[in-house]
């Protein structure tokens, strides 16, 4: 046996043409939760990820897809609450091909990996159900579902699901026990805050160290700003009838880090330049949620 934090890298570096939201920093919670799900596929388990937004549901399944073998193609579904149980089989069904009479399969003989993100975005009907999670389980429990044409049974092969979703709340429902039990659940918590502190310190890191050298040293103390005034937020400006979009997450500690990335160390040469940046980056990220000038003042 091996402890987890002997695969972690000691030094990371983003890759200078990745888009911001594809860095994929490796942490020790990063590296258990892909090995984790990625054993679990190897096995054709279904897998649903849950956690809060900014947890790295999205981005963990997205690098699974990426690394596929070429026995395997990928199919990404995002629900809405719109989504239905019609449209779910049409966008399913337009990556397959006939195989025979009722068999139909991915293109190449290939085995297809679907990964549905906002699993438990659509609406419930009267009854209480959500169609368009129902013709899933119909699926891996009976292997298919009915053309909706010629009412003739259909058999959808070399398939496995992976899925996504949040915890329950703003759109999000409560999919049925029934569907759970069909599913390798893993939950995705919030990474510490060392984690957190290293995945942007070494986002960061390689843009401050391009300028002089006053400002090469401002990394760390960034990153512990932003994060304290994260945490200020959170403690502060909590959610309410009227105020129901003070939602705060790891995502506007990353666009604050992602304006930080668009300095310039041609226009940008003293410290007290950097620094009117950094609070202009957190202005825009979290004083233009605040709605009144109570709010602002306490900002």
């Amino acid at each position: 046996f091996r402890n987890w934090q002997d695969k972690v890298p000691s030094s990371y570096r983003p890759p200078k043409d990745a888009e911001f939201f594809q860095i994929y920093v490796p942490t020790l919670d990063t590296i258990r939760n892909q090995k984790v799900v990625s054993k679990l596929m190897h096995v054709k388990q279904a897998v649903c990820l849950v956690g809060n937004t900014g947890t790295g549901k999205t981005v963990l399944a997205e690098k699974l897809l990426e690394n596929l073998p070429s026995s395997h193609s990928s199919l990404v579904v995002n629900f809405s609450s719109a989504t239905t149980s019609n449209s779910c089989q049409s966008i399913i069904e337009g990556s397959m091909e006939k195989r025979s009479k009722d068999k139909y399969g991915p293109p190449g003989g290939k085995q297809l990996v679907c990964f549905v993100d906002d699993f438990n975005m659509p609406r419930k009907d009267l009854f209480g159900s959500q169609p368009a999670l129902e013709i899933l389980r119909q699926w891996m429990d009976y292997g298919g579902w009915y053309d909706r044409g010629k009412c003739l049974w259909r058999f959808i092969q070399d398939m496995q699901l992976l899925v996504a979703m949040g915890p329950p709340g703003g759109g999000r429902a409560v999919i049925s026990e029934r569907l759970q039990s069909r599913f390798n659940m893993i939950n995705f918590t919030k990474a510490a805050n060392q984690e957190i502190k290293q995945i942007f310190e070494s986002i960061l890191g390689p843009r401050i160290s391009e300028f002089s050298d006053e400002i090469k040293s401002l990394t760390v103390p960034f990153v512990d700003s932003i994060l304290a005034l994260y945490d200020e937020m959170l403690s502060k400006f909590l959610p309410t009838p009227a105020k129901c979009h003070y939602l705060f997450n790891l995502r506007d500690i990353a666009k604050v880090v992602q304006g930080m990335l668009y300095a310039d160390k041609n226009y940008i040469d003293s410290k007290d330049g950097i620094v009117r940046l950094l609070v202009h980056e957190s202005f825009r990220v979290f004083g233009d949620r605040l709605v009144d000038f109570e709010d602002l003042n306490k900002f």
